[in-house]
């Protein structure tokens, strides 16, 4: 969780740098740039997430020792989680510089129970690693919501501009 939380600095950093600059854009350049950032931020969290599962063997006993070994499943489950939660907080930015529809909260509060349910099946059968996969599975499910409302919020800019 720590490793997880620190990594989120990235994503979160840049989505706070972006907003001002979405938020002066007209909706053509907005849905242009979210696109770029997001694309570009896909990359780097993929490519971070890689290379600490493929690191994670080595560093977690190293840092915490041995008795930890059993996090490092915990890690493999939580990087899908990191990539699209760091790609939905650059779409939320879209969306919030356009208005933050009220569509975009109600998938956040669809995702608490969704997460509720996840854990409540995988938490049993895996533990942390269960918990861990609950909560990818819901941030996957999140970002793919927050881009199809991100992809409705630009058609309907698109379809206002004469």
């Amino acid at each position: 969780v720590q490793f997880f939380d620190t990594l989120l600095v990235i994503p979160a950093t840049t989505a706070m740098l972006l907003f001002p600059e979405l938020v002066r854009s007209d909706a053509h350049d907005r849905s242009r740039r979210t696109l770029q950032v997001a694309l570009a931020m896909g990359v780097l969290m993929t490519l971070v997430a890689v290379a600490f599962v493929a690191i994670s063997p080595w560093l977690i006993p190293l840092l915490f020792g041995a008795g930890f070994a059993p996090a490092i499943e915990v890690v493999r489950w939580m990087m899908p989680g990191l990539v699209a939660f760091s790609l939905l907080n650059i779409v939320s930015q879209y969306l919030a510089a356009a208005r933050f529809p009220l569509s975009n909260l109600l998938a956040w509060v669809i995702s608490l129970p969704v997460l509720g349910i996840l854990a409540g099946i995988l938490v049993p059968m895996w533990g942390a690693a269960g918990a861990a996969a609950a909560l990818s599975i819901t941030y996957v499910l999140l970002a793919a919501a927050i881009a199809l409302l991100a992809v409705a919020q630009h058609r309907t800019s698109a379809l206002a501009v004469p």
